[in-house]
Parts: C-alpha cells; sequence; structure tokens
C-alpha cells in the first residue's frame, strides 16, 4: 500500500478480521534509508512496522481498522516531515561550515603565498605555521587593506569568490539530500 494521507476513507476495513498486514510500496523505504542519523532511520523502520504489531491484536468487534491504519499513517507521514525539516536544517549548517571551512583554506593559503613572496624578498627561509597566520589574519588583513572596512569586506568576498566553495556545494550537496517521498 502506498504511503498518502486520505487515502483510505469510510469503513475501508470495518469487520476485516484477516486483515493482519500491511507492507508499504514507493519512495518511503528509500527516504528511510537516505536519512543521516542511525536514530533517525531506527525510530522510522519502528514506526512503519508498528502496524504489524498491531492489526493482528485488533478485535474487530470492537476497534475499527480503518481508524487504526488512517491514525498509524498520520503518524509515519508526520514523523517524516519532522524528520526531513530536521535533516535539513543540518544541511543547512554543514553547507554553512563547508563554506566557512574552503573560504577560511583559501584565505590562509593567499596570506601563506603572500609571506612566501615577501620571505622570498627578504631572503629569508623562515616557515610559516598556520596557526601563526591564523591567529594573525584579522591583523594582517588590515595591514594589507590600509584599514578600511569597506575594503577588507570586498577582499574577503573576492576570496570567498576564489575559494570556489560554491562549487564544492553545489558537487556535495545531492548526496547529501534525503530520497523524496512518492507523495511529494
Amino acid at each position: 500500500m502506498p504511503l498518502k494521507g486520505g487515502m483510505i476513507q469510510g469503513g475501508a476495513f470495518v469487520g476485516c478480521s484477516r486483515l493482519v498486514r500491511i507492507d508499504l510500496i514507493g519512495g518511503i523505504h528509500d527516504f528511510v534509508s537516505s536519512l543521516h542519523l542511525e536514530v533517525w532511520r531506527n525510530t522510522m523502520k519502528a514506526e512503519i512496522s508498528r502496524i504489524n504489531v498491531d492489526l493482528p491484536l485488533i478485535n474487530v468487534g470492537e476497534v475499527d481498522k480503518t481508524r487504526v491504519i488512517q491514525e498509524w499513517m498520520q503518524s509515519v507521514l508526520d514523523r517524516t516531515e519532522h524528520y526531513k525539516g530536521e535533516h535539513y536544517a543540518l544541511l543547512k549548517e554543514g553547507m554553512t561550515i563547508l563554506e566557512l571551512a574552503v573560504w577560511r583554506a583559501k584565505i590562509v593559503e593567499a596570506e601563506a603565498e603572500k609571506e612566501r613572496d615577501d620571505n622570498d624578498d627578504d631572503k629569508s627561509t623562515a616557515a610559516i605555521s598556520s596557526v601563526s597566520l591564523e591567529e594573525n589574519l584579522s591583523e594582517k588583513l588590515e595591514i594589507d587593506i590600509d584599514n578600511d572596512g569597506d575594503n577588507k569586506w570586498r577582499f574577503r568576498q573576492r576570496q570567498r569568490g576564489k575559494s570556489l566553495a560554491n562549487v564544492v556545494i553545489q558537487n556535495v550537496l545531492p548526496y547529501l539530500m534525503c530520497t523524496k517521498l512518492d507523495h511529494d
């Protein structure tokens, strides 16, 4: 059975004593396997299989199986929406961190290159550590850009563009996205 809200109407399964198992078809299983946190995958698998534990225990004369199935389907759909939102929030945070890391690496690289050029001019062979570059990065940027905040911002934007973080993110992002459900 596909997972769609409102698909089952009325008392479709009233008196169906032989209905003891439901297997979902469609993209729900791909969606669950694409979730990045194991606890989310396990929770979704448990919620999906819960109906097959509950259905055989339902006394047909007392409880309408249609209502139980509808509530279960809505519960699964609600959880998918919740995890999808959580997934995209983590993805957005990860993209920001990735962009900043690539950008920072390019700025440090540009600073190291400038230091090497300065050292070549001075005929100095002193080693440059990335730690010292990182600690002095803001100080060096202010010196290199004539202490003008607007120029500093433009320099950082140029370095950001040179970092090609947008290319990296564009090529990494498709592998991090959740698989779409059939009802999307």
